[in-house]
């Protein structure tokens, strides 16, 4: 619009103005006389703040609120519209809960008191059902976990006077509480007392050991065994010599549960033998070659204890590891007892997870160690001066017979005993034994000992056994032998075999003249002698005193057993030289002039050095005239002797008288006052 239309339309507002009393244009009035009038609305200003509500609960209470106008109308501006008070209910109802009334709330739910039910009783621990109408007087109607007759877990009691004012725990499912079984709790759980070997909060602790009521452990090597006991506690060490290929397992434990009366609220119990089990070790030089165990616990385990006992027998092969000396077995016999305890829980209707209990263990031991070198004695391992057996002189008159030993050892198992054997021996297939026969003593001895006495009653040859046995079973045997006899002596035989002679005599003299002269150079021949079966000791030889002995029905090592040795020194098993029981001859010989009558036994003798020969030859210096007398002294193994001798004359001269005869009583022959034999006259 141009300018000049603006001043065109604004003079024609003015006169429509002036003569109609006023004009509207948009938000602005024109009047008449000129004045210009802005229209303006009413306006509210802002709510107040709500009043304090006139009950504190209950169905009635209200609270209000108010606002003013912040701006009147104008120019016939809009008026304000709506209330300039506004109220609402308030604390209607009752918080926790109650039934509303008038400005108050009554039936207070349980636990809360006042005029809106407004204030919280003072807790009660464990209580379920608390009541009060005050600050003090607040009490408990009903614990929690109380589903009626005993199946609660509290206990409801007094308290400084006030009743039901506490929530007294009872025994019970509850895992807050105590079960305590097996055990007695006739009240509180504060007063749970656990049966007899049984602790802890639940007596879930099984205090007392199981008993190992019988442990045999037996290796076996073919038709050999030997038993190993682990009934004790302790380790003990057996010793055996048998490579055994095998062992057998025989183990019984036991445990005996309480009878304890049930709670209502044990659903199901059970203790026992969890687990059983035999573990051998095999040691070899200070290493473990193998570890094994044998399993005797039969099913057994925590969930399924054996009640009562539990016996175990099991054969188990050692094949696959062969024992050697040295090799040492560690046994170790294991008994384990527990079980298991399964409580109804009354808050939830379930059984709760299974309880087991903490068992304890019992271990019985044993150690077999293999044993395969004999004891020895020190003579044979080194040098020393022991004597492994003296039995004093080997041939003796004294019947006291005292046996010695010492320098004995055995390096690994330790010598277990001596047995003192003594046997007199009887003659078997031509030579001396003591098989089968009775054993004048035998005599099992401590390590400790090493003396033995006794007295001998019959003369006889003896054998002395000294059995040095280790713990492990392995013997080793030495031997003694001695001779007896007090009794004995030599006697001397006239039968015409057996009589002593100069058999270098003439025999037609009966032995009597000897025909052959000596010289003192001993030029000239000399004197045979001969005595065959003159001398002997009957009872020696007829019992075989001097044969040799046979050996032993379990042969002796030779360094143990003397095998060679002869009188005085010793008796051994060789055969003592002898003949007729005759074990030397000695001889001498004297010649005189007058027909032997000076002639006495000699003071010196000469061996006989074939003496079983029975003969000797020796040189006799003689002459015509001359009688010569020679002595044969017999000795036995005891030193007895016995001494005899024959008188031959020398005449080498021929006869000089021939073919003289005379008769007597009718018998022709030479006879001089009634002899025969010239020299008997002389």
């Amino acid at each position: 619009m141009r300018p000049a239309e603006h001043l065109r339309a604004g003079i024609l507002l003015v006169l429509i103005a002036e003569y109609s009393g006023g004009i509207r244009v948009g938000r602005l009035r024109f009047f008449r006389r000129g004045f210009v009038c802005r229209e303006v609305n009413c306006r509210w200003g802002g709510w107040s703040a709500w009043s304090s509500c006139n009950h504190p609960c209950g169905n009635a209470g209200v609270e209000a609120r108010s606002r003013g106008i912040s701006r009147k109308s104008k120019c016939d501006g809009k008026s304000c519209s709506g209330p300039s008070q506004d109220s609402r209910p308030c604390n209607r109802g009752c918080p926790h809960g109650g039934t509303a009334q008038n400005g108050y709330c009554s039936d207070c739910p349980r636990g809360f008191y006042g005029t809106c039910c407004e204030h919280a009783c003072e807790k009660i621990a464990a209580c379920e059902w608390l009541e009060c109408s005050s600050a003090t007087d607040h009490h408990c109607k009903r614990c929690q976990s109380d589903h009626g007759g005993v199946k609660k877990a509290y206990r409801l009691a007094s308290r400084d006077g006030h009743r039901n004012r506490v929530c007294e725990q009872l025994c019970s499912w509850r895992s807050d509480s105590r079960f305590c079984y097996p055990g007695t709790c006739p009240d509180l759980s504060k007063n749970c007392h656990c049966t007899e070997g049984f602790s802890s909060t639940n007596c879930l602790t099984i205090d007392t050991k199981p008993t190992i009521m019988y442990c045999l452990v037996t290796v076996e090597h073919g038709t050999e065994k030997v038993d190993i006991s682990c009934d004790e506690a302790t380790n003990t060490a057996i010793y055996t010599n048998i490579l055994a290929s095998k062992l057998k397992v025989d183990l019984r434990s036991a445990f005996k549960g309480p009878t304890t009366r049930r709670r209502y609220y044990i659903n199901d119990f059970k203790v026992g033998i969890t687990e059983s089990k035999l573990n051998h070790r095999l040691e070899r030089g200070g290493q473990t070659v193998s570890d094994k165990a044998v399993d005797c616990s039969g099913g057994s385990s925590r969930s399924n204890p054996n009640v009562g006992s539990a016996s175990c027998n099991k054969e188990v092969s050692l094949q696959n590891t062969p024992l050697r000396h040295g090799d040492r077995i560690h046994f170790t016999a294991l008994a384990k007892n527990g079980g298991y305890v399964k409580i109804n829980n009354a808050d939830t209707g379930n059984v709760d997870p299974t309880k087991y209990y903490t068992g304890q263990t019992v271990t019985h031991s044993a150690l077999l160690v293999i044993d395969l070198v004999k004891p020895v004695h020190c003579s044979v391992a080194s040098t020393c001066n022991d004597n492994m057996l003296d039995r004093g002189q080997a041939i003796t008159k004294s019947a006291s017979l005292s046996v010695l030993w010492a320098g004995w050892s055995d390096a690994l198992a330790g010598i277990k005993l001596y047995e003192i054997e003594i046997y007199r021996m009887k003659v078997y297939q031509h030579k001396l034994a003591h098989h089968g026969e009775k054993a004048l003593v035998l005599k099992e001895m401590d390590p400790s000992e090493n003396t033995f006495s006794i007295s001998l009653v019959d003369p006889g040859v003896y054998a002395v056994l000294l059995t040095v046995e280790d713990n492990a079973g392995n013997h080793q045997v030495a031997r003694r032998f001695l001779i007896f006899d007090n009794t004995s002596s030599i006697s001397t035989y006239t039968e015409d075999d057996k009589q002593l002679r100069v058999t270098s005599a003439a025999e037609n003299t009966s032995y009597s003249w000897l025909t052959s002269l000596q010289d003192t150079s001993n030029g000239g021949e000399k004197v045979d002698v001969a005595w065959h079966g003159h001398y002997a000791n009957e009872l020696q030889e007829s019992q075989g005193f001097l044969l040799g002995v046979a050996d032993h029905s379990a042969p002796i090592d030779s360094d143990y057993e003397e095998t060679t040795g002869q009188p005085p020194n010793t008796v051994s098993r060789q055969a003592i030289p002898n003949v007729n029981a005759i074990v030397k001859y000695e001889l001498a010989s004297a010649v005189d002039h007058r027909g032997g009558r000076s002639l006495t036994a000699p003071g010196s003798w000469v061996d006989v050095a074939a003496f079983q020969r029975e003969t000797a030859t020796v040189d006799v210096p003689r002459a015509d005239g001359d009688s010569v007398r020679v002595w044969v002294r017999a000795t036995d193994v005891m030193g007895n002797t016995k001494t005899d001798s024959v008188l031959v004359h020398v005449d080498s001269s021929p006869p000089v008288i021939q073919d003289v005869w005379l008769s007597r009583h009718g018998r022709t022959q030479l006879a001089v006052h009634h002899s025969t034999e010239l020299f008997d006259l002389k």
